[in-house]
């Protein structure tokens, strides 16, 4: 089954925390964005979580997690549908980009969405939500 992992379950992962770790080694079909691996690097390398990861350090880990992944992005149609999508569904601010995350999943067929966010893609998304 495909799987979405947007960067807040990746981080999950990334820092070893359960269950997000164990769960992505079990999905096998794992999809993100490109825009989910550059919010990875902001947050491991900015210091928020409590701990900050050197650039370099960041870069190499993002890069093994991204091999075991189908990284994906939207092109200006996509995305330009997604906003068009968007504005019918009633997603405003913020939410934008919840919404462009589950776009791209079920752009890709993707059953699931793994979140530290539930509550803010179940707003967005008729996937399934499993909380990282």
């Amino acid at each position: 089954m495909k799987s979405y992992w947007d960067s807040s379950a990746l981080i999950e992962a990334i820092l070893d925390l359960h269950p997000a770790r164990s769960n992505f080694s079990t999905e096998t079909q794992k999809f993100t964005r490109c825009h989910a691996l550059a919010e990875c690097f902001s947050h491991l390398t900015g210091g928020r979580l409590g701990r900050r990861i050197d650039a370099t350090e960041a870069a190499t880990v993002l890069q093994k997690f991204s091999d075991k992944m189908t990284v994906v992005s939207l092109n200006a149609r996509e995305t330009l549908d997604a906003l068009n999508q968007a504005k019918k569904r009633g997603v405003r601010g913020g939410a934008i980009h919840d919404f462009l995350h589950a776009y791209a999943a079920e752009l890709h067929d993707c059953k699931k969405i793994y979140t530290g966010n539930a509550g803010d893609f179940a707003a967005v998304t008729k996937l399934e939500i499993v909380p990282a």
